[in-house]
């Protein structure tokens, strides 16, 4: 069974720090930075589940000490919540931008607004032309044709700006589904269930990681409870065992081994 748990406990601490690498990726601008990005990302999430067994066996010996890693791996599980939580969620706008951007009525507006700016450019080059030519009464009906133009222009930058992100994977047309019937924000359900998922690996690997090393916390806390010095005798055991080893010579049991030990606990025996 620890065999069992130390395989989930590995899977889900790799799904873990494939979370927050991810989303620190999203933030580096280079090679240099992100291998940097991800080496802190391994880092943290290692404090993050090394501290968790290191508390468990200090809280017997040191309450301040096994408190301060208690509260590190409370930190640091919050923040691999909402590491993970980012990434599902960049990962989710990135796959719909992408839906949005490939769509057919995507790309017509995009060609009309294209067609619209060159025209306004062919428009301003003639003008210029018959300004140069004399003509300035033209040029200046030429130019007052641009406004119309740049006004569809705008209205086709708000039809753009419109588009809704079609339902390209069966999560998103779950978040819709459920937006529709509780009539919550697609956002928002996408929002709350991540963060649930991201708790729910979390909790796994802490459940996973306490169960793996709960045999090697047991062996260290029998090791230690052996390493114990024992006990110096009392005055009273003192007393106790010269009083039975006298019951032992009055009764026959009396052997030269017990006299020698009687003899040389009569002698150590405090005045």
């Amino acid at each position: 069974m620890r065999y069992l748990w130390t395989i989930t406990a590995a899977i889900l601490f790799i799904a873990s720090c494939f979370f927050s690498t991810r989303l620190l990726l999203q933030l580096a601008d280079d090679t240099a930075t992100a291998v940097a990005y991800a080496a802190v990302a391994v880092a943290l999430a290692l404090v993050q589940y090394a501290s968790l067994p290191r508390a468990i066996a200090l809280w017997s010996e040191n309450k301040l000490s096994s408190g301060i890693h208690f509260a590190t791996f409370g930190l640091l599980t919050s923040l691999s919540i909402a590491a993970s939580t980012g990434a599902l969620i960049g990962d989710t706008s990135h796959q719909q931008n992408q839906a949005v951007t490939s769509s057919t009525e995507y790309r017509l507006i995009i060609s009309q607004i294209e067609q619209q700016q060159q025209l306004i450019k062919q428009l301003q080059q003639t003008a210029a032309i018959d300004a140069d030519n004399g003509y300035r009464s033209r040029s200046i009906i030429t130019l007052n044709k641009i406004p119309a133009i740049q006004s569809q222009i705008n209205q086709l930058q708000q039809e753009l700006s419109s588009i809704k992100p079609q339902s390209n994977t069966a999560a998103t047309e779950l978040f819709t589904r459920i937006a529709s019937r509780t009539g919550l924000d697609t956002d928002t359900v996408m929002t709350a269930t991540y963060i649930a998922i991201a708790v729910l690996i979390e909790l796994a690997l802490t459940i996973s990681v306490a169960a793996a090393a709960e045999p090697a916390a047991r062996v260290e806390a029998r090791a230690q409870a052996q390493a114990k010095p024992k006990k110096s005798r009392t005055f009273s055991e003192y007393l106790f065992d010269s009083a039975k080893k006298e019951w032992e010579e009055i009764n026959g049991t009396f052997t030269p081994e017990s006299q020698t030990d009687n003899k040389q606990a009569i002698k150590a025996a405090p005045t």
